[in-house]
């Protein structure tokens, strides 16, 4: 809600977070993006559909989003790729069915960003290769970001080959993600990004809270610490990294 919004901000600066993207996951989602960052300087909009939405797509939901795109101020398309994790009640029929519609709004979304020549925010669940046939056959060279990596080695290095990006979150907090950050130590600084994925996926000691940007500053200091770096040398690299690939000014 707009109303909230003041205070996550201003709990956000005083982390010393210098800039926020919000991405869209739907139309309204979107346009709310775009409205929230008229009103408060600092927020930066990205928009798309996500493909959890894929079955509640309105008629001109493509146009909406394209539309929008084409906004100076929207400064990515997404949040948008393949999901695959959730077919509840769903025989093999109706799985192929969803799969399938997911592929082909995932393709109107990354149409949209070369045409408009944006960045892409991807979102991948259980779908790496799918996902990753997709991305390789249509946009082998256009700057993507691979948001809340959770994935293994092999499909980290796969991606990093492509010149993606990967975006870790709090999850790299958790106790239990030994593996994950054994990726993050290995994952070239230069060519990550960090994120809260707010309000989901709150840190370590804080997870009974609802996530804001404010905890970027936690998955930075664990990010020093698995890397054996200073906090400062990863807020810088990955500041520099985040204003290249959005091609904002903070």
């Amino acid at each position: 809600m707009v109303e909230d919004v003041p205070s996550v901000l201003q709990r956000a600066w005083a982390a010393g977070v210098t800039g926020i993207v919000i991405p869209g996951t739907d139309s309204d989602s979107s346009f709310s993006a775009v409205n929230i960052a008229r009103l408060f300087p600092g927020v930066y909009p990205a928009v798309g559909i996500h493909p959890s939405e894929v079955e509640k797509l309105g008629e001109d939901a493509d146009a909406e989003i394209r539309e929008l795109a084409e906004l100076s101020t929207v400064v990515a398309i997404g949040e948008v790729g393949l999901d695959y994790h959730y077919f509840e009640g769903l025989d093999a029929a109706g799985i192929e069915r969803v799969k399938f519609a997911q592929k082909a709004l995932f393709t109107d979304m990354i149409q949209i960003a070369q045409e408009v020549q944006k960045p892409l925010i991807i979102h991948s669940r259980d779908c790496f290769e799918d996902i990753y046939e997709h991305m390789a056959a249509q946009v082998p060279n256009h700057p993507a970001v691979i948001h809340c990596f959770t994935g293994s080695i092999e499909e980290a290095k796969q991606w990093l080959e492509l010149g993606y990006l990967l975006s870790f979150t709090g999850v790299i907090t958790y106790k239990k993600n030994e593996a994950l950050r054994e990726i993050v130590k290995h994952v070239p600084i230069e060519q990550m990004m960090i994120e809260t994925d707010a309000p989901y996926l709150a840190p370590e000691g804080f997870r009974k809270e609802s996530c804001e940007p404010k905890f970027v500053r936690n998955v930075a200091e664990c990010v020093a610490e698995v890397k054996g770096v200073s906090l400062e040398e990863v807020i810088d690299i990955t500041t520099e990294t985040a204003t290249s690939f959005f091609n904002i000014a903070l």
